[in-house]
């Protein structure tokens, strides 16, 4: 028998019992909760706003940042597309000037520099697709454009 407990000694096996209740209560978020709050405002008159006021300003400040980050990264897609699309410009006039150049050496009746040429050719094409198949990151011009659809601000 618990010794806390009152028992009753009249011998007719009555016996009490006590229970205890605890409550417990927590708050997250940036503001303290509104009871805090308010014994804040009266023990300090004019601190609820400034609190509230300082909650504001790095609720902006959050917001700024990630806008801010993602404007870098759509900066980034932006500069990865252009990117892209200046290497194949400059592809395609490098494989236009190569075949003009053939033309000329087949017109002109220069075998020896046309065979080279081929076969040069031959050469590049093959070792960018290799560098193409076995790089790590391949990356779809629909993928580099995701995101550009949406409203600019």
């Amino acid at each position: 028998m618990n010794e806390n407990l009152p028992s009753d000694n009249s011998g007719s096996g009555v016996h009490y019992a006590s229970t205890q209740l605890a409550m417990i209560s927590s708050h997250v978020g940036p503001l303290p909760s509104p009871e805090v709050l308010l014994r804040y405002e009266q023990a300090v008159p004019g601190i609820a706003e400034r609190i509230i006021r300082m909650a504001e300003k790095e609720q902006q400040r959050r917001i700024d940042a990630d806008q801010n980050s993602h404007d870098l990264e759509m900066q980034k897609q932006k500069n990865s597309v252009d990117n892209y699309k200046r290497g194949l410009i400059a592809s395609l006039f490098f494989i236009l000037l190569m075949f003009s150049f053939l033309f000329f050496c087949a017109y002109r009746g220069l075998n020896d520099v046309l065979i080279a040429g081929v076969s040069s050719q031959a050469v590049v094409a093959i070792a960018c697709v290799i560098i193409n198949f076995t790089s790590p990151k391949r990356v779809s011009i629909s993928s580099l454009t995701k995101g550009f659809d949406s409203p600019q601000k």
